[in-house]
């Protein structure tokens, strides 16, 4: 699991900041710029999610919060968001699968 160590930390400093404030776009290309200098970077991928599924880019956000839980499957913020986005889809009588942790 990376811990920002190839990409520096300002950049995903900044790529936060600006999702906070509301600036989506630049805060999208912030954290591409961070996943390409760094490609094993948990928090970035969790942070590109949360800006994909503003736009309500769906599959995209999935698939940043499953980049992030094959890097780390104990991480417990992209494991809920991942979950809040398949609720709608699930079969409920296979809950478990979406939210094991195992």
């Amino acid at each position: 699991m990376s811990t920002g160590l190839i990409a520096q930390p300002a950049e995903m400093d900044s790529a936060e900041q600006l999702a906070s404030l509301g600036k989506y776009y630049e805060a999208l290309n912030a954290f591409n710029h961070v996943i390409a200098s760094d490609p094993i970077h948990v928090e970035a991928y969790v942070g590109r999610g949360a800006v994909y599924q503003h736009f309500e880019w769906f599959e995209k956000a999935t698939t940043d919060y499953s980049m992030a839980l094959s890097l780390n499957p104990n991480h417990w913020e992209a494991r809920f968001a991942r979950a809040v986005l398949w609720l709608p889809s699930i079969d409920w009588k296979n809950r478990y699968r979406v939210f094991s942790f195992y």
